[in-house]
């Protein structure tokens, strides 16, 4: 008796092959949806199955018993984590022309991937996490649809088919983690459509084709951690369409002054490339970044003073990246690696959008006055500053400031001029500066042994959390600490503090 109303089904190993066959099957003509976990079927399959537009084969068994199975409504085909190879007889026994998107992830037996001529329609291949894959059949020039192709952490993959170059219609090509890749075929610059390009962690790509600069429509570029690769090509200046370029953990020396013609570019992420030492003058035509993100670079020495042309830039980040430990008061940082950048140009204040700075550069030994022209700024971080000695008064105009940090600046003698800043929120110093900080919530001063004394809490309406561990000098009765919910340490026995909730 037909039962047409069942439309998705799941059966795993636990009993299904019981009372599932063939003819089972026959019995659901409007079944749409069907998924097998670890189940293996034989037999004539003519007459089933014919509305079936998802089959997700878990751990799909690399014997194929079954006949007639004629699956022309198809679109979804999901055999990751099979056991299935190149020479599996599903593939020219299930008939599947209208097939959309095939998953073939963690199928760890894929050496070669299978003929794909008679996938016309297909549109996703995923492949990720093949770890044997070494090959790519050159019948993927045949998939003319495929608008995305996942070739991530296929650890064994060492060049891609000059066919690649036939995909007119792919938009989104990852090739992360294929750490034998050693070359691009020149044929990718004829991806017209490729919008998304992920190269990272590509360790053994040593140069990128000249013919990169003929993506005209890409968007996004990651090249992290391509330890080998020895420079960005000049063609790169071509690419009008990009928007983000990640480059961190890249050994480049310098980046080619054509980048200035990526006047669409809105991130661009150098972090950790240890051997660039600046930024060409072209860069002030980058008229819409808003993330620039330079730390960890330790032999980059300055930034050009055409900076100040970046009107749109918002998160400008310099300096080695400093990891709080456990208690949130001290930083780590190896002196050895100390970020050589110890000039901030003038034309910084010009930078009208900027709402985060970080300058994390022990070598820098003052801020300069314009700094307070940075009217949009919400977040600065001079942390392991330790040659700093000051901070300028102007620091008073910054009314939008929600955050300061200034932990481990040890030579900080002078007061913080923190009377203007009324939007801020949280406050990590060395020196603690009187004012009304009428938005503060979160004020962090452990291991500030020079504090003797703090002013009235009862005048910070939004204080709710204070952390004064190791704060030896302070006296033990702090006007208005009954005020503030939570005080760490909670005790005197709990830290070396003599300040306590008593």
């Amino acid at each position: 008796e037909e039962n047409r109303y069942i439309e998705a089904l799941r059966l795993d190993e636990n009993g299904s092959n019981m009372f599932m066959n063939q003819r089972s099957f026959k019995r659901m003509p409007y079944l749409k949806f069907l998924h097998l976990s670890k189940v293996a079927y034989v037999g004539n399959f003519e007459d089933s199955l014919s509305e079936l537009r998802w089959l997700e084969w878990e751990k799909c068994p690399n014997y194929f018993g079954v006949t007639n199975l004629h699956l022309e409504k198809l679109l979804i085909l999901d055999l990751s984590y099979g056991y299935i190879s190149h020479e599996w007889r599903g593939w020219s026994s299930i008939k599947m022309e209208r097939l959309k998107v095939l998953n073939l992830s963690h199928c760890f037996d894929l050496v070669i991937t299978p003929n794909l001529s008679a996938f016309k329609s297909l549109e996703i291949l995923i492949l990720e996490y093949c770890h044997k894959l070494e090959e790519i059949d050159p019948s993927i020039g045949d998939a003319k649809f495929l608008t995305s192709l996942n070739l991530s952490n296929c650890l064994k993959l060492k060049k891609l088919p000059s066919q690649l170059g036939e995909l007119k219609r792919l938009t989104s090509l990852n090739l992360s983690n294929c750490l034998q890749l050693k070359k691009l075929p020149s044929q990718l610059g004829e991806l017209k459509h490729l919008t998304s390009l992920n190269l990272s962690n590509c360790l053994k790509l040593k140069k990128l084709p000249s013919q990169l600069g003929e993506l005209k429509r890409l968007i996004s570029l990651n090249l992290s951690s391509c330890e080998t690769l020895e420079e960005l090509p000049k063609e790169m200046g071509k690419l009008e369409e990009l928007k983000e370029l990640t480059i961190h953990f890249v050994k480049i020396e310098e980046i080619p002054p054509s980048i200035g013609s990526l006047t669409k570019l809105e991130i661009l992420n150098a972090h950790a490339c240890k051997s660039l030492v600046g930024l060409p003058d072209s860069i002030s035509h980058l008229v819409n970044l808003s993330t620039l993100d330079l730390r960890w670079c330790n032999e980059f020495k300055n930034l050009p003073e055409s900076i100040g042309s970046l009107v749109k830039l918002q998160r400008l980040l310099l300096g080695n990246m400093l990891l709080p430990f456990e208690d949130d008061s001290w930083y780590y940082w190896d002196p050895s690696a100390d970020y050589q950048f110890n000039r901030i140009p003038d034309s910084i204040g010009k930078l009208v959008s900027l709402t985060e700075l970080h300058l994390t550069c022990a070598k820098i030994s003052e801020l300069p006055n314009f700094i307070g022209d940075l009217k949009s700024l919400k977040i600065l971080k001079i942390v392991g500053c330790k040659d700093l000695s000051n901070l300028p008064s102007t620091l008073s105009k910054l009314v939008k400031l929600e955050e300061l940090d200034a932990t481990v600046c040890k030579s900080l003698k002078g007061g913080v001029p923190i009377n203007g800043l009324s939007s801020l929120k949280i406050l990590r110093l060395g020196k603690l500066g009187h004012a009304a900080l009428t938005e503060l919530t979160y004020l962090n001063l452990n291991r500030c042994e020079s504090i003797r004394n703090l002013p009235d809490l009862s005048l910070f309406d939004n204080l709710r959390e204070l952390h004064i561990r190791g704060c030896s000098n302070l006296p033990d009765n702090i006007p208005g600490l009954e005020r503030v919910e939570l005080v760490f340490p909670l005790s005197r026995k709990r830290g070396n503090c003599k300040a306590s909730t008593n």
